[in-house]
């Protein structure tokens, strides 16, 4: 699913990871406002990042990371990502969520939209891994179909990180789909241009409409929710 990937909407584009883009990731996950519900107990360093990208992240193709970019003034302000793609499961990890600037949280809502109906054309069931005590990213995730995994861990290594008791949470095609129409409407995002999630050996770019116009009380819930993994 990666490999020099670039998705691009109307109003942000979503590049992945490489080394020019460092600064800004290190920067954004050693921040304390910005990392507290992060899995990374340690300072990120140029020497690490550039230690994880060319010995794990080039080498694992069952993952991706994003940074979101504003095509209007070209600012990186955020990212998205997976983990643990399985192509015969067609299922994936969905995480690596950051936002450096709440004044960006109506783009993090074009770029959620974009990444997530690009992955549901790989995957028909999406993983996440919140905090238990981390009462806005589950609230987050509920409100976009997302609903706890009760019975056996799908990723039980998943249960205890760094300290942090964990709840396995999940959503498969079929309940994002169902809950996407209203996300749209509640997040006054114009309808994207039709393109059906369906299965797709060539990685498509998603063409999203202008998310610009979200409202300033959608925009305040959005930045309220966003203290997640």
């Amino acid at each position: 699913m990666k490999g020099n990937l670039r998705l691009e909407g109307k109003s942000v584009i979503l590049d992945e990871i490489r080394p020019e883009f460092f600064p800004y990731v290190i920067k954004w996950r050693n921040n304390k406002n910005l990392n507290r519900y992060i899995n990374q107990p340690y300072e990120l360093t140029p020497e690490k990042e550039l230690e994880w990208y060319e010995n794990i992240y080039l080498k694992d193709s069952s993952q991706g990371f994003m940074i979101m970019i504003c095509k209007l003034n070209g600012t990186p302000f955020g990212t998205l990502g997976w983990t643990d793609y399985d192509a015969g499961k067609r299922q994936c990890i969905n995480g690596r969520l950051i936002l450096s600037d709440t004044s960006y949280a109506a783009l993090l809502m074009e770029g959620y939209f974009v990444l997530t109906d690009y992955l549901y054309r790989f995957v028909d069931v999406m993983y996440a891994h919140v905090g238990i005590h981390n009462r806005k990213a589950l609230q987050w995730n509920y409100m976009f179909g997302f609903e706890l995994n009760s019975g056996e861990w799908e990723y039980p290594s998943e249960k205890l990180v760094n300290g942090v008791e964990q709840c396995e949470i999940s959503r498969t095609k079929e309940k994002y789909l169902e809950v996407r129409e209203r996300l749209l409407k509640q997040f006054n995002i114009e309808k994207p241009v039709e393109q059906p999630i369906t299965e797709s050996k060539t990685p498509p770019i998603i063409l999203t409409a202008d998310s610009r116009q979200q409202t300033a009380d959608s925009r305040q819930q959005t930045a309220d929710s966003l203290s997640l993994r």
